[in-house]
């Protein structure tokens, strides 16, 4: 753990065999190449991770999203809020795929709404690249990875938040296929194999995935597995 303290926020202990059985798949995005080659000569020394492109946020990225899924979308941005428009558009077309945003930006609200953006890791920018690599394993395995400076504001706004949230957060019930469902999701895996695991048919298993959004009332399926986490179906 280096000077900034990356924390993972463990959502599922469950880890699944293809992570362990091929490389993870990522996707570079920034407005700088030079960032960009940067971030590929530091992921680029783990066996298990591969660049699948270096690309400014545009069409170009989300045409490249859209045709290979990534498992993550490292996102390199100097204004987070610039950066919400198109991740929002990137999980439009690969829901799958997990956004993480470097930034040496002090987060205020644009925090909260990262998060509810269905981003995934929030790091620094000058972090070791043990760290970094770490922090993409991390979220690959299905945790939140958050090590950013927070504005005592926010911290408190926070605070409130978790309060009165736990306070007033209906029941969540999931049949036992949705909350098998909910498991893998979380654990990391894809549409398709969890259908294999299953033995049912992906669009059954789309389906399932709202119906699951719709009882937890998530915008996505991160918040889905978060608020699963809260309510028990998750340990």
């Amino acid at each position: 753990m280096g000077p900034h303290g990356v924390m993972g926020v463990g959502l599922s202990s469950m880890r699944h065999e293809a992570t362990a059985a091929r490389r993870l798949t990522v996707l570079l995005v920034g407005p700088t190449a030079l960032v960009r080659v940067a971030l590929r000569q530091l992921l680029g020394a783990a066996a298990t991770v591969a660049i699948v492109g270096d690309v400014p946020p545009d069409e170009e990225a989300l045409e490249l999203a859209r045709r290979d899924p990534p498992d993550i979308a490292l996102i390199d941005t100097p204004d987070l809020g610039g950066a919400l428009p198109f991740i929002s558009s990137l999980l439009a077309v690969s829901p799958e795929t997990r956004p993480i945003i470097l930034s040496d930006e002090e987060f205020g609200d644009g925090f909260l709404q990262a998060v509810a953006a269905g981003v995934w890791g929030i790091l620094p920018r000058d972090l070791s690249q043990g760290e970094l690599i770490r922090a993409v394993r991390q979220v690959s395995r299905g945790k939140a990875v958050i090590a950013c400076a927070l504005e005592p504001p926010l911290l408190a706004r926070l605070r409130e938040l978790g309060a009165r949230r736990h306070a007033a957060e209906p029941a969540v019930v999931l049949t036992d296929r949705e909350a098998s469902v909910m498991r893998a999701v979380a654990a990391g895996h894809t549409d398709t194999q969890i259908a294999r695991q299953l033995g049912v048919a992906v669009p059954t298993i789309k389906s399932h995935i709202r119906t699951i959004l719709r009882k937890t009332r998530a915008t996505n399926r991160a918040a889905a597995i978060a608020i699963a986490y809260r309510a028990g179906i998750l340990t």
